[in-house]
């Protein structure tokens, strides 16, 4: 069946290490003078923030540090970084880190160049009009934010998600250098993420011919490469590779509007919870995609393909099973929990009719599942990971 469909991607790429080098480069070439850098404190406390500013210095870039950037980070934070880029004459954003860093950059820059506050923004397609410029580094294999049309922020108990090609970064510098000090716990949670961006942006209703050639190549990678990288978080190869299929499943998600139904229920523990996303949106993988198989038995079959796990001779909900379960192998093998309560965040039963809730407001993510869960199997899925 011919599909028409839109990519959506207006981010200058440099892949590879030593790409961070390049920074003053893209700079002059996005007209920066004077830099607001966004990071967490943790990377503020360690030597990638020293890698970047002693770049910064050596070409005589002006620049502002903000290292106040949290997990799933609240509208707050990125009034706050507008009001003190606006306070120091700040004319570009860098984001360093993880996907909150990118995000709050992409949505600082953003805000900074229109007239309104960010939640006016939320939704798709509501942004006016380009803001200043923006540079990511990714300092995880993880979220894509690099190169996704989308910003994610919280306000109380509540996603707001801005999706525009308009909050995209200008530029984004991906050094695999940066993730080799990477603790294996985050190695392992990003990595998840990341092939959920690609799974997902797989099997949904908004798939196209180049979403699958590009999720498919993500998928292959990942699995590969993602034990490899926890097991010995200096392979270069592993760390080159995990970098690379994250990269591309921030081009699958603009290529299919976003995440499903794994993220729908992830983002109700990132909101009501604060369970970081990567393992949040990891602990909801087995069930969930237990559910989704339903809805294309075949796909789910060629994903496991690209996985490289055999469903020769077997029935489509066997091939499924069979693929549930290599997943629920590579949690054991890379120290991902199994159930909520391992979380220790103070999850109850109690609260899972409050997560379910959550969860199913999510119409945007939810509605792009190839299969579409009701209440109840929402419900059901929180019960079977508790």
């Amino acid at each position: 069946m011919e599909k028409s469909f839109r990519f959506n991607c207006r981010t200058m790429v440099n892949f590879g290490f030593g790409a961070v080098n390049a920074l003053p480069e893209y700079i002059a070439k996005l007209g920066g003078t004077k830099i607001l850098l966004l990071c967490d404190p943790g990377i503020a406390s360690t030597p990638i923030l020293d890698t970047v500013t002693d770049i910064l210095d050596g070409a005589g870039i002006d620049y502002v540090p903000f290292a106040k950037v949290t997990p799933e980070p609240p509208v707050a934070d990125i009034l706050k970084a507008v009001d003190i880029l606006r306070e120091n004459g700040c004319d570009m954003c860098i984001g360093l880190g993880g996907g909150s860093a990118m995000d709050v950059a992409k949505g600082v820059a953003m805000a900074a160049g229109n007239d309104g506050k960010y939640e006016e923004y939320a939704g798709i397609g509501n942004v006016p009009r380009k803001g200043l410029p923006c540079l990511v580094i990714p300092t995880t294999a993880g979220t894509g934010a690099e190169v996704s049309i989308i910003c994610i922020a919280t306000k109380g108990d509540s996603k707001i998600g801005v999706v525009d090609p308009l909050i995209a970064a200008d530029a984004a510098l991906v050094d695999p250098e940066l993730t080799m000090g990477l603790p294996r716990k985050m190695t392992a949670e990003t990595g998840v993420d990341a092939l959920v961006h690609n799974i997902e942006s797989f099997l949904t209703v908004t798939e196209n011919p180049m979403a699958d050639a590009v999720t498919l190549e993500g998928v292959r990678r990942i699995w590969k490469y993602l034990r490899r990288a926890v097991a010995n978080p200096g392979d270069r190869e592993a760390r080159y590779y995990m970098a690379y299929g994250s990269l591309l499943g921030g081009y699958a998600m603009n290529l299919t509007d976003g995440a499903a139904s794994v993220h729908g229920l992830a983002f109700a523990l990132g909101t009501l919870f604060h369970v970081p996303h990567g393992l949040a949106v990891s602990m909801m993988v087995p069930r969930t995609l237990t559910a989704v198989a339903k809805g294309n038995y075949a796909k789910f079959t060629a994903m496991g393909e690209a996985m490289g796990i055999c469903c020769a001779g077997l029935t489509a909900p066997q091939a499924a099973e069979r693929i549930v379960g290599e997943i629920e192998q590579l949690y054991r093998d890379i120290g991902i929990p199994l159930t909520l309560r391992g979380l220790s965040v103070g999850i109850t039963e109690n609260d899972l009719e409050r997560l379910t809730d959550e969860a199913y407001s999510q119409k945007r993510v939810m509605g792009h599942s190839m299969y579409q869960l009701t209440r109840d199997e929402v419900l059901a899925i929180f019960k079977a990971a508790y």
